[in-house]
């Protein structure tokens, strides 16, 4: 499970890339291929190699061994805005190695460096290619998931998808596979076990759960329509909280039965998975909105519920790339 959230990085959340300015070259992440991000400063760009200052060691680290985001930035801060060829070759690569905001954004500036006809037939042939290849991407991402069983991921990228590209013939696709999957069932049926000992205790909990699982779906279904979808996911997270609520007045209640304990702590669980995910829907809801602040004040609010949470975290640091950037380009 670990491993196939982590996948993300490298996948649906790699389609925002900062590109950087000449000016802040330096402070972009230095990411190597098996993933690990360097916390240090660039010091040295040599065209075939970087030099890494980290702590009081300098790092020599080759071309072959970078990550495509960083070596994508390392060209993007050597490559002037107004050359609109040198953009669109920028925008090629971007887009070759998945990392289809970045592409959007090189070919949005070579169409601001060329006003011709040509150029910006090139540019905007260039963003429906970005457009169209991250579609097929998470929806390869969600039925690799669906294969493997997981759950968490393959609803994460259909609901990124949904929320991002409403009208593509890969978000009908997306949107049915989300109705036929039982959003939240499991969780549900921790909560109908604890039904059979408390009853009354539970029946709130059982309620406002119904409520958050139909609004997050209702969200997703209006995701074409930002304003209803925004209305259906926050419903979705109120009535989550109500949940939370509930299920924590029958810890407090039954605090000295341990039987009833560990099916509160299992409800919990999945009930705290829901509002993550319902939280990260809201999140890639107005990153496709441009609305970034709001979209990270989701992001954190996701972590917040639980800071260990690799779907989370990788939200936010999706967010924080996109905010990197100086110039918003197509809205995507």
């Amino acid at each position: 499970m670990k491993r196939m959230l982590l996948v993300l990085v490298a996948t649906l959340f790699t389609a925002a890339i900062a590109m950087p300015s000449a000016a802040q070259a330096k402070h972009f992440p230095i990411k190597t291929k098996d993933g690990t991000v360097l916390k240090g400063k660039l010091v040295e760009d040599a065209g075939d190699f970087i030099k890494v200052r980290v702590g009081s060691k300098t790092e020599s680290i080759p071309y072959t061994k970078l990550h495509p985001s960083t070596i994508f930035n390392l060209r993007a801060a050597k490559t002037p805005k107004d050359d609109a060829n040198a953009q669109l070759e920028l925008g090629e690569y971007a887009l070759k190695n998945k990392l289809f905001h970045a592409a959007r954004q090189s070919f949005f500036n070579a169409a601001l460096a060329d006003g011709s006809e040509t150029t910006r037939e090139k540019a905007l042939n260039g963003k429906k290619r970005a457009d169209n290849a991250q579609c097929r991407h998470l929806f390869e991402v969600a039925m690799e998931a669906k294969k493997n069983g997981n759950y968490q991921l393959e609803s994460v990228a259909l609901s990124h998808l949904v929320t991002t590209f409403p009208g593509s013939p890969e978000c009908r696709k997306a949107e049915k596979m989300l109705a036929e999957m039982k959003v939240g069932s499991e969780a549900n049926d921790v909560l109908q076990r604890l039904d059979g000992r408390l009853k009354k205790e539970v029946e709130n909990a059982r309620k406002a759960f119904d409520k958050a699982i139909a609004e997050n779906q209702k969200g997703l279904e209006a995701s074409s329509k930002k304003s209803q979808a925004e209305r259906h996911f926050e419903h979705a997270v109120k009535n989550l909280k109500k949940c939370v609520k509930a299920v924590a007045h029958v810890r407090e209640k039954y605090a000295q039965d341990r039987e009833i304990l560990d099916r509160v702590a299992e409800a919990e669980k999945k009930v705290k998975n829901l509002q993550i995910e319902v939280l990260v829907n809201l999140s890639h809801l107005y990153s496709s909105r441009q609305s970034l602040k709001k979209a990270m004040d989701y992001a954190n609010e996701a972590i917040a519920i639980d800071p260990k949470s690799s779907l989370a975290r990788e939200t936010r640091n999706h967010i924080e790339l996109m905010m990197s950037y100086d110039d918003r380009g197509w809205r995507r």
